[in-house]
């Protein structure tokens, strides 16, 4: 392990609650949690345009720093981040990216930082090896109900089978890759155990960050105003302004029809994260679509896999 303090990142499918782990985490007095990032792992795959001759390369990383989407959401002063890389040159990516992340959190009175990036429990290998000091949370959340929130949401695939999909294919990566971790670099944690349980479960975990706890945590909500509101989506987070409960239920929301296809499809991954199946029998005829659904799905990330390879070589050749 790193000699650095611990630098945290939330992930998991998304809407499994990392939104609502960022705002519990950003009211710690001491930790600073910025909107999602993306560009970390951007950056990474193209080192070799900033480290090269045993020097880095500062102002082509700010010049795409600027550029980037992500960062832009921030709100953070470019020639605030120019002066900490100058003041301190950075030999490699990693520590410019911690020196960017720095900033932000200087720039909130706050000594360390986290991040909140739900897509990165895809690339938590990476992210360890470049980050020593980098320990995941891994939101879990009952599948069903993921599903019903990201069909709801404005940029969802409007398919039950398709989140059920993709939800079972990110809990299987984030537990594989966690468990090749390590319980010293990896903790996941269900989402109804946070709503049921938050303070147990935020000690625990500040315990795992190497955070003391502070009961300001959990009054996230008497300041969450301002971090809804710089949101790309703040209408879709109004629940963070409030004490958290539960705003999805499938028992009462799901059609019959989409419960046997998510079932058939993830089931058996529900029953290894512990929740319960429905007492309902799955029709053969949705095990059936659900065999031929994870196939094409299959071939289709295959393929896609391959094109972000030959991509990754062609940036880095």
């Amino acid at each position: 392990m790193s000699e650095r303090a611990p630098f945290p990142f939330f992930v998991g499918c998304g809407r499994s609650g990392t939104t609502l782990v960022r705002a519990i985490f950003d009211a710690h007095p001491q930790l600073a949690v910025p909107d999602e990032s993306y560009f970390p792992l951007t950056f990474l795959s193209q080192h070799r345009r900033y480290e090269h001759a045993g020097a880095f390369d500062t102002d082509r990383f700010l010049a795409d720093l600027s550029a980037d989407g992500s960062f832009a959401n921030w709100h953070l002063d470019l020639d605030a981040v120019a002066a900490a890389l100058r003041a301190t040159p950075p030999a490699n990516v990693p520590d410019a990216v911690r020196v960017v992340f720095a900033t932000y959190a200087a720039a909130q009175h706050k000594l360390r930082y986290a991040d909140k990036t739900p897509v990165f429990v895809r690339s938590m290998p990476r992210l360890a090896a470049a980050f020593p000091e980098a320990r995941f949370v891994h939101l879990v959340r009952d599948g069903r109900n993921v599903a019903l929130s990201r069909v709801a949401a404005a940029w969802s695939t409007e398919r039950v089978d398709n989140e059920a999909l993709i939800w079972r294919g990110v809990i299987a990566k984030g537990r594989h890759d966690g468990r090749r971790l390590g319980s010293e670099r990896y903790r996941e944690v269900r989402y109804e155990d946070l709503l049921g349980e938050p303070e147990r479960v935020v000690r625990s975990l500040c315990s795992f960050l190497a955070l003391d706890f502070d009961p300001a945590m959990l009054r996230y909500y008497e300041r969450s105003a301002q971090l809804v509101a710089d949101l790309p989506r703040p209408e879709e987070h109004g629940n963070l302004l409030a004490p958290p409960k539960t705003t999805r239920d499938w028992h009462d929301e799901m059609s019959p029809d989409d419960l046997a296809v998510f079932e058939a499809i993830a089931g058996r991954t529900l029953v290894q994260c512990g929740y319960e199946r429905s007492p309902t029998p799955v029709p053969v005829r949705a095990h059936a679509y659900a065999m031929a659904r994870r196939a094409r799905w299959r071939v289709r990330r295959s393929t896609r896999d391959l094109k972000s390879a030959v991509a990754r070589r062609v940036r880095t050749s």
